[in-house]
């Protein structure tokens, strides 16, 4: 090693930055022997936690592997869930074949049981004999129960058979019906004549006149209204027909009529149906 003057500082250092330099050149093998035992001590280190590490694990690893069984053979049956929230089918109440002229309207009361659900296309079939006679559509809204039908159909063999099945239904799931809009129809003016009995009218058959009124806060662009005619409990006679831009606040003049004597009528009912599921219905305000 070169002998190095501490006192002999060169022109372009202080006399402190040279004895600084000069201390730590004499010193370098104890800052290096430092430095290596530090790493020594934090390799050391590293592999005693390591190594507590592993042991921990080869001590709980059959705890560990029983949890896991545990798991997989408590997992969440959701079977009972899905049954228990899962829409139920709509209910078939009675099912008729209601005479009109030479031909018979097939008439099914049905009711959809579910709060939660709405059925915006009901796909349905009556047969007769284990064979199809006629095929319609409609919606049935969540706890509704109404009349379907599928007018003038031609049944040459007996009506005493007649079924109707539901074929396929599209699903609406509702959180809560009760957000959705209200309909809010009156009937007055309501008369139910037997032609033969007025005057000048050589005609046979029922008329029913009535006034419509739309109540609800929003205008339509087509409602379907249905009338009833019972005799008893019984359906004697059944038509519907499409009152189009039916606005809010408007009264609508209806006539229906049957080929038949009203005189065993005892209740008519009216309906008034929009599907408030759909926004196509509503006509903007």
């Amino acid at each position: 090693m070169p002998d190095i003057s501490p006192n002999l500082a060169p022109p372009d250092l202080t006399q402190a930055e040279f004895k600084t330099g000069y201390w730590l050149y004499e010193h370098h093998s104890l800052f290096k022997k430092i430095v290596v035992w530090c790493l020594v001590v934090v390799c050391v280190g590293l592999w005693g936690y390591a190594s507590i590490k592993f042991i921990s694990y080869l001590a709980t690893i059959k705890a560990h592997e029983q949890m896991l069984v545990s798991l997989v053979g408590e997992t969440l049956d959701t079977t009972d869930i899905h049954e228990r929230n899962k829409a139920q089918d709509i209910e078939v109440v009675s099912v008729m074949a209601v005479p009109s002229g030479t031909n018979y309207d097939l008439v099914a009361l049905v009711r959809n049981p579910n709060l939660q659900w709405s059925a915006n296309r009901v796909t349905f079939t009556f047969t007769s004999g284990g064979e199809a006679k006629a095929q319609g559509e409609d919606f049935i809204l969540p706890l509704a129960e109404k009349y379907i039908f599928v007018p003038d159909v031609d049944l040459p063999g007996s009506i005493t058979d007649i079924v109707l099945s539901v074929d396929k239904v599209e699903w609406q799931r509702i959180k809560n019906f009760k957000d959705f809009p209200i309909t809010d129809f009156t009937i007055s003016k309501q008369q139910l004549d037997n032609l033969a009995d007025l005057s000048d009218n050589s005609q046979v058959g029922s008329r029913l006149t009535f006034d419509l009124t739309n109540n609800s806060a929003y205008s339509f662009w087509q409602v379907v209204v249905v009338a009833i005619l019972k005799s008893g409990a019984g359906v004697v006679g059944i038509a519907s027909r499409i009152v189009d831009n039916f606005d809010s606040g408007q009264t609508q003049p209806l006539t229906f009529f049957w080929d038949f004597n009203s005189a065993n009528v005892t209740n008519i009912e009216v309906k008034a149906e929009v599907n408030v599921l759909d926004q196509s219905v509503f006509k903007a305000l």
